[in-house]
């Protein structure tokens, strides 16, 4: 697997809440032994808190496309975890652009 990289999207083996399913979060930060500081992502948007709390990633917005993912969702922005790199099972994609920028502000 390649070497995760700031605001890269990853699928992720993650407990969040009740759930253990894998889910797609962003790689905020990698700590010097390796482990990974992720950002969850979720789609139920009634949930959605907006800012400052959660970050969101509408489909709508320019560079969408690279992140790897198919619907609008967003960063729930108080259930950041710091996770093994074990657990990353796949890159999806990456903020770009814009994303990348308003990400960057918000965190």
């Amino acid at each position: 697997m390649a070497e995760p990289g700031k605001f890269d999207v990853y699928q992720v083996e993650l407990v969040l809440g009740y759930s253990t399913d894998a889910r797609p979060c962003i790689i905020i930060d990698v700590a010097a032994d390796g482990s990974v500081w992720v950002g969850p992502l979720s789609s139920a948007m009634d949930l959605y808190r907006g800012p400052p709390q959660d970050f969101l990633l509408p489909e709508e917005c320019p560079g969408f496309a690279e992140t790897g993912l198919t619907k609008t969702c967003y960063v729930i922005g108080d259930k950041f975890r710091q996770v093994p790199r074990d657990r990353l099972i796949r890159r999806r994609g990456r903020l770009t652009g814009d994303l990348a920028a308003g990400f960057q502000k918000w965190v």
